[in-house]
């Protein structure tokens, strides 16, 4: 039996890359979900631009119709909160107002470093990235919507919510 020789791979973590549409006339729509592993004690006290490369992030790229308002949306306070308030059901606006973080893309924010239109006008990308410290093992969840947090019952549907129309790239 002849042993076969392996390259040796670098020791670091790729992470998990992914790309989606949604094309969707309901106005929210779940994403997908990871787990971030706890960030080592001893990297705590850190200078601040060693802390990001040790810290967990989370970089995103939407593409969306101009004129559209989405938001990113994270969920992370376990499965309980998710299958409870999110999953279950309740509008657009409702699974809105229970993220733990919502991420609007219309303009760059401390989480959103860049929104452009295309040269034609009729969409509009948003790039951004968010660092994660965890003191425990933690699921997050993630979604788009295209809705009003507040949405008032007078209110008629084209004010509050729309279609979920959007491309995304996401790396964890």
């Amino acid at each position: 039996m002849r042993a076969a020789r392996l390259p040796l791979l670098p020791a670091l973590a790729a992470g998990l890359k992914l790309r989606g549409e949604l094309d969707t006339l309901a106005p929210w729509a779940f994403v997908d979900r990871f787990c971030f592993v706890p960030t080592p004690q001893a990297d705590v006290d850190l200078a601040a631009d060693a802390k990001k490369k040790k810290y967990g992030f989370v970089e995103f790229e939407v593409t969306y119709p101009t004129g559209a308002a989405p938001a990113l949306l994270f969920y992370y306070d376990g499965f309980d909160k998710w299958v409870d308030g999110v999953d279950g059901g309740g509008s657009c606006s409702e699974r809105l107002r229970a993220a733990d973080n919502v991420v609007s893309l219309q303009a760059p924010t401390s989480f959103v470093t860049s929104v452009a239109p295309d040269s034609l006008g009729r969409t509009t990308t948003a790039k951004g990235r968010a660092y994660v410290r965890n003191e425990a093992y933690t699921w997050f969840f993630v979604a788009l919507a295209n809705c009003a947090a507040q949405c008032p019952e007078a209110a008629g549907y084209r004010d509050c919510q729309g279609p979920l129309v959007a491309s995304y790239k996401l790396h964890f």
